[in-house]
């Protein structure tokens, strides 16, 4: 097989990557320039659910051209990014669209694919999306907490040898013939206990104690579910995620029943880690994918004359963070505060 070339170092990229190149299949990185030196002198680190192991982080590119043109054809392209960095490669892809593989998406929310076939067209993206969890203990180190698999679009012309190759590296891939209905899914679960978490700096079991919040959560998962009834996106379940089940409880039980069951849930599922947004806004760059989240079922739901004020007014607040309109720390252990902004009251 051609090498998979794999854009990212982060978790997702260091544990994809590695598994691959674990079990025998050519990988290239894409990193940036500053951290080249220190992967290519220490290598990656893989703390697997089946043994640790140390992979060299050989071969490394920082640059396209470098990636396209020293490996000869490329297998494919594993897109490992957060989704605030994609909007700086969309003019790459486009530029270099005739000499590029079908790209794996890997990005969470439901967005990046429709942007990536704007820039590349629909026939070279493959959508996914990673249910393992995984923890980054620092620079090519990770630690699988959760194994889970992973998700793949099933009727694309590269789907099937990406499967076996997925399987062999022990990822745990399963195919999907309505990848829509595969990435929404998974927003629901992304949606869980994470702004709510970051913004309170408060862990998930707290998150759903609260009765407030709890009412909050589940507004949450109401709203999207309803925008995706209106499209007549499914709700499927995913590599040993009952996503069906969660939707059947948010709808159908009152929020603080929901939360009661779904609280050792969650806690389980999210083992040692705290959601994305707080890794992200606390220990990161102060940057978030919420605009990944909130912003596609307030649009959607736009489209559909459908009102989503819970992901509007989470949308608005992580905005005015963005801008510096609001501080990170404006809400830090004051759920009061937070709900009154949300408009929720008491």
């Amino acid at each position: 097989m051609r090498p998979f070339l794999v854009v990212g170092a982060g978790a997702v990229g260091t544990y994809v990557g590695g598994s691959l190149a674990l079990h025998g299949y050519p990988v290239v990185w894409m990193v940036r320039p500053h951290h080249r030196a220190r992967l290519e002198r220490q290598g990656f680190v893989l703390h697997l659910p089946y043994g640790d192991f140390h992979l060299p982080a050989r071969p490394l590119v920082d640059a396209w051209n470098d990636a396209l043109e020293a490996f000869g054809p490329l297998e494919g392209v594993i897109l490992a990014i957060k989704g605030y960095h994609l909007d700086e490669l969309l003019p790459l892809f486009q530029s270099h669209r005739d000499r590029l593989p079908p790209i794996l998406s890997l990005l969470n929310g439901v967005d990046a694919e429709g942007l990536l076939a704007q820039a590349v067209g629909r026939e070279k993206v493959v959508y996914g999306t990673l249910l393992t969890a995984i923890e980054r203990e620092d620079l090519g180190i990770i630690r699988v907490t959760k194994f889970r698999g992973m998700g793949l679009e099933a009727t694309h012309p590269v789907s099937s040898t990406w499967l076996r190759a997925f399987e062999a590296a022990r990822l745990g891939p399963r195919g999907y013939a309505h990848p829509q209905a595969m990435k929404w899914s998974k927003l629901l679960t992304n949606l869980i206990a994470n702004s709510l978490s970051a913004l309170l700096d408060w862990t998930p079991d707290q998150i759903y104690r609260h009765p407030g919040l709890c009412r909050i959560e589940m507004a949450q998962i109401r709203e999207a579910l309803a925008v995706m009834r209106a499209w007549r996106i499914p709700v499927v379940d995913l590599p040993k995620t009952p996503v069906r089940a969660l939707a059947w409880v948010a709808t159908h039980l009152p929020p603080s029943a929901a939360c009661a069951l779904l609280r050792p849930r969650v806690a389980r599922g999210r083992g040692s880690k705290m959601p994305s947004f707080h890794r992200d806004l606390h220990q990161g760059s102060g940057r978030t994918e919420a605009r990944w989240y909130h912003g596609p079922v307030v649009r959607y739901g736009q489209q559909a004359g459908l009102p989503t004020p819970v992901h509007r007014a989470l949308l608005d607040l992580w905005e005015a963070m963005e801008k510096g309109e609001l501080s990170p720390q404006a809400f830090r252990h004051q759920p009061e505060a937070l709900l009154k902004r949300l408009g929720a009251g008491r």
